[in-house]
C-alpha cells in the first residue's frame, strides 16, 4: 500500500502499534484508516498524535483560556 504523503511507517509487530511519519498537507489520518481498514490486512484500533503527546500538550493536558 502506497499513499502519497506517507513518508515513512515502523511497525512494531510485538505492540501492535504502526508509527507513521506523513504530511498533512497531501493525506489525512481517516484517508490512512480507510486505506490501512480496506487492505483487509489490519484494522486500525486507535489513533494518536505523538507530536502533541512529544510537546507536552496530550488530549486533557490543554489549557482553556479565561473567559
Amino acid at each position: 500500500m502506497n499513499l502519497d504523503g506517507v513518508k515513512k511507517a515502523d511497525l512494531d509487530w510485538k505492540k501492535g502499534e504502526v508509527i507513521v511519519e506523513y504530511d498533512p498537507s497531501k493525506v489525512t489520518t481517516s484517508q490512512m484508516v480507510r486505506a490501512v481498514n480496506e487492505s483487509g490486512v489490519f484494522k486500525v484500533k486507535a489513533i494518536e498524535n505523538l507530536a502533541e503527546r512529544k510537546s507536552g500538550r496530550e488530549e486533557g493536558d490543554k489549557k482553556q483560556s479565561p473567559r
